[in-house]
């Protein structure tokens, strides 16, 4: 059996170039046969000639790597053939021969250009110097050391064009998993679209409502995130449709209300919490008006819960069961009840997403947004919508938690105590170190069957019904409450003279009584105490009528612990603070720098050695403000100190001035109060 004979590639550059010397060898050889005259030399000329091409073949691939490209612009070298003719007789015959090199040259062109087609993907513009012009060709028999006359040479220059040099294959191309990624990427594009136009267009709302969902679907994945962060044209569009899903649900009415409530908070949470969205400035108003509108929707539901409407009788659902119903790939916060009404999810949602936007800076490129979020709260009616949630949520008696229908009593309390709770955790933070949200909710006066108090007033009383409180969700609000005081009384002077009278201060003195007196400094009220010493602080500080009130509050009045290391005869809140401070221990030889000075790490241990230290420095402070304006109270307990001074007590306020600036958590105002209390109190 013959074996099979292996098919040529028409392609294979070295193989032509072989079979047309081959070839050439033989008509030469033929001619020299046949000679006339003349005939074996022209034979002989034409082996020169095919030697030639191949050394001109040969050179060009050695050029072709550092020419310039014929798109960068540069001139490309040639390749020069020089014919010498030692006879110069037969001019007709050298002229065939070179006409027989153009043509072979012309043919290896046709051949090289196939390569070009695959050189699209080569680097454009690449400069590299010029290369020079080839030198002229020798003779191989010559071997280069012939000199020959001027007169008897003749030089014909061959040029190869610019379509015959080489190019080399280098492909160009992005790996498959991008090339991938890409198509998936505007598939997905393709879907959001269509989704988009069936909710803008839709004149059904089963069809508005399948859009929605659809939206709802395409924006949870982990891959989808990665989208929605690399397309900002994308987020502004699920935003748009996060609007529009809003908007039908305030014009919808039962089951189909919440159901586009739902698919809005849940578009709102993938964007700014899965797919961690920085909003642009133009942007934070539209993404406020669709929180404008999830909160209205679920103020609805409560008061209709408040009052046992139907909207009311909403079924009971599984929290996360009910949220990965609508898309399986739902990242959701883990932070959710167990089990709530199905109208109050979408309210839910909304809260989570405020609390993280409205939250303190983590880094400088969330600032700007932060700033500007705060500063569009009271315009958007957000303030007042949490107002109407937080007062809505406070149970008027703790034992009949509001929310009846079909649910059982406490999955619905659950879901009213974390309404409530994270309602007052973004008031906290909308309220830091904001003047003008602090004035918004200062002024804000509640409804007559409300009480007809101002805001900051309800707030103290819900504290303190907090404090006393035998239901564990209401007690968990006290911190979150607490908070949102602080922040009211270290702005505002006007809250402070709120506060003060709609308060004796016994409930606030009690929880520092009880955890001065708790065994071993009970951990769950280490946290509260602090903020109740800075919330007197701020109001010892700033109003007159709030110090007369806390020099007067006799101590049976907020605590039944015998006090027997109190030697006052009167024995009120001044005394009990005092003993609290231990300026006493401190004076007689226990070291100040040590045991009361407040460190940062402090402030970050949860030890009880250092919360104690951090409620002895508090206390000091609360009671350097007490008696700075009464000289009868500064000689009293100037008395009880070792030396009869005051020196204690100036180091123990010189100490947390000295740490706030080391922390650098120092204000310019807060700098001129504590200097100017400590002048105050060594010129006594």
């Amino acid at each position: 059996m013959k074996p099979a004979r292996e098919k040529e590639d028409p392609y294979d550059f070295d193989t032509f170039v072989t079979k047309e010397k081959l070839e050439r060898g033989q008509q030469g050889t033929k001619s020299a046969k046949l000679g006339p005259r003349g005939k074996k030399g022209q034979g002989k000329k034409e082996m020169v000639v095919m030697d030639l091409v191949e050394e001109a073949r040969t050179g060009r691939e050695e050029e072709a790597t550092t020419s310039y490209d014929a798109k960068g612009g540069g001139e490309r070298s040639s390749v020069v053939v020089v014919i010498e003719d030692e006879d110069n007789k037969d001019e007709d015959q050298v002229t065939m021969l070179l006409d027989e090199v153009e043509r072979v040259v012309k043919s290896e062109s046709e051949l090289n250009d196939l390569d070009s087609l695959f050189a699209e993907d080569e680097d454009e513009g690449v400069a590299t110097p010029a290369p020079s012009r080839a030198a002229p060709a020798e003779d191989p028999k010559s071997g280069g050391s012939e000199k020959v006359s001027s007169e008897k040479k003749r030089k014909r220059r061959v040029t190869f064009s610019d379509k015959s040099e080489l190019k080399f294959y280098e492909p160009d191309v992005q790996p498959k998993q991008e090339a991938e990624k890409s198509a998936d990427a505007i598939e997905w594009g393709d879907e959001v679209e269509f989704a988009l136009e069936g909710l803008k267009c839709s004149r059904s709302t089963s069809v508005a409502l399948r859009s929605a969902q659809q939206l709802v679907v395409l924006c949870s994945s982990v891959t989808q995130h990665g989208y929605l962060r690399d397309d900002p044209d994308m987020r502004e569009s699920f935003l748009e449709g996060a609007a529009k899903t809003a908007t039908e649900g305030c014009a919808q009415g039962g089951p189909e209300k919440s159901s586009f409530a739902m698919f809005s908070s849940l578009i709102l949470h993938n964007l700014v919490i899965s797919s961690n969205w920085r909003l642009p400035e133009r942007q934070v108003a539209p993404f406020l008006d669709v929180l404008h509108n999830l909160l209205q929707s679920g103020i609805k539901s409560l008061e209709a819960s408040s009052t046992g409407g139907q909207e009311g009788e909403c079924k009971v659902v599984a929290c996360y069961k009910r949220l990965k119903s609508v898309s399986k790939a739902l990242t959701l916060d883990k932070s959710l009840p167990t089990s709530c009404q199905e109208l109050a999810l979408p309210l839910m949602i909304a809260l989570l997403i405020l609390s993280r936007k409205v939250k303190a800076p983590e880094t400088m490129e969330d600032s700007s947004e932060y700033e500007e979020m705060k500063a569009r709260l009271v315009d958007s009616q957000i303030l007042a919508d949490l107002i109407r949630i937080i007062v809505l949520c406070h149970p008027k008696e703790e034992e009949a938690p509001r929310g009846g229908g079909k649910g059982n009593d406490s999955d619905l309390t659950g879901q009213q105590f974390w309404i409530l709770n994270h309602a007052l955790k973004v008031l906290g933070s909308a309220t830091f170190l904001n003047g003008q949200n602090v004035s918004f909710i200062e002024n804000t006066k509640l409804d007559d069957k409300d009480g007809g108090s101002k805001m900051p007033s309800f707030l103290l009383s819900m504290v303190e019904a907090q404090y006393n409180s035998k239901v564990v969700g209401f007690r968990e609000c006290l911190h979150a409450s607490l908070s949102v005081l602080l922040n009211l009384t270290h702005e505002s002077k006007g809250c402070c003279k709120i506060l003060s009278g709609s308060t004796d201060f016994s409930g606030l003195a009690r929880i520092v009584s009880d955890y001065h007196y708790s065994k071993d400094q009970e951990r769950s009220l280490s946290d509260l105490v602090n903020l109740v010493l800075g919330l007197l602080i701020n109001m010892a500080e700033k109003d007159a009528e709030s110090r007369t009130k806390l020099c007067s509050l006799p101590m049976d009045r907020f605590s039944e612990h015998e006090a027997v290391e109190i030697k006052s005869l009167d024995k009120n809140f001044v005394d009990f603070i005092f003993v609290v401070a231990s300026l006493g221990e401190q004076a007689q030889g226990q070291d100040l720098e040590t045991d009361a000075e407040v460190t940062v790490d402090m402030l970050n241990s949860s030890s009880r050695s250092g919360q104690k230290s951090i409620c002895q420095t508090y206390s000091a402070i609360l009671l350097a403000f007490l008696i700075t304006d009464d000289a009868v109270l500064r000689k009293g307990i100037a008395r009880l100190l070792p030396g009869f001074t005051l020196k204690p007590l100036v180091d123990a306020v010189k100490s947390f001035l000295d740490f706030l600036t080391f922390a650098n958590a120092l204000t310019e105002k807060q700098g001129d109060v504590l200097s100017s209390l400590i002048e105050s109190l060594k010129s006594s």
